[in-house]
């Protein structure tokens, strides 16, 4: 039995695995910063689980510092995020798209939330707060990309009100943590 992953790309920036069992190093977080670096939306994710059928789909997503996450939310579906490296805020909003709640994350010992765990249908999205940030995100199945729910009052990331939305969303985020 092999614990090392066989990364297989099946779009930009999503690489899948093969191992039933599998153990992920740094070498695979190189690979992953490489993935994203070269993926037209700057983001990119190792799945650990072997397809999107599973019940419990287990994700180390890279993001680069200027990727927009788009508020949204799921439907009786929680979701973690552990932090593995760099810092974000995970933005709570009320329906009406006001801001309801910062989670300051990173990882451990650097002063915020190592943790997360999501488990309201609340309206969420993240606010990068350096150049890369990585985490793993844990969910359950089977993924099926008509479930997520996407804000309305929140700019699609091609709208041309997007990068005033996300400025001044990171400006109250960054207000908020840093008084």
């Amino acid at each position: 039995m092999s614990t090392t992953p066989r990364w297989t790309t099946t779009t930009p920036g999503v690489l899948k695995q093969t191992a039933l069992d599998l153990a992920i190093g740094d070498a695979d977080l190189a690979l992953l910063s490489t993935a994203q670096a070269g993926a037209p939306l700057r983001r990119a994710r190792l799945c650990a689980h072997l397809d999107d059928d599973v019940q419990l789909q287990q994700m180390i997503i890279s993001l680069n510092g200027e990727s927009y996450i788009r508020p949204h939310k799921h439907t009786a579906k929680p979701e973690s995020y552990q932090m593995l490296r760099g810092e974000a805020a995970l933005v709570l909003f009320a329906d009406d798209g006001t801001v309801a709640e910062i989670v300051h994350l990173t990882p451990p010992g650097k002063g915020g939330n190592f943790f997360f765990r999501l488990s309201s249908e609340s309206y969420h999205g993240l606010v990068l707060l350096s150049t890369e940030v990585v985490f793993c995100e844990t969910t359950l199945g089977p993924f099926r990309r008509d479930a997520t729910h996407f804000a309305p009052w929140a700019p699609a990331p091609d709208s041309p009100d997007c990068a005033a939305y996300v400025s001044a969303l990171r400006k109250t985020v960054v207000d908020r943590l840093r008084p």
